[in-house]
């Protein structure tokens, strides 16, 4: 469950990293973050309420 919610979002850094070295844009890196974070958290929530 954890482990889940840390792969989210190492991947949504991970994207916004890749993306951010080709623009060098800091606002693609901060809003995948969040994003990743957000998605993590719904996540876990819906697992929350099966359990």
């Amino acid at each position: 469950m954890v482990i889940d919610f840390l792969i989210i979002i190492f991947t949504g850094f991970l994207i916004g990293y890749l993306i951010y070295e080709k623009t060098n844009n800091v606002a693609f890196l901060i809003i995948f973050i969040l994003f990743s974070i957000v998605v993590a958290y719904l996540r876990l929530i819906k697992l929350m309420r099966r359990a």
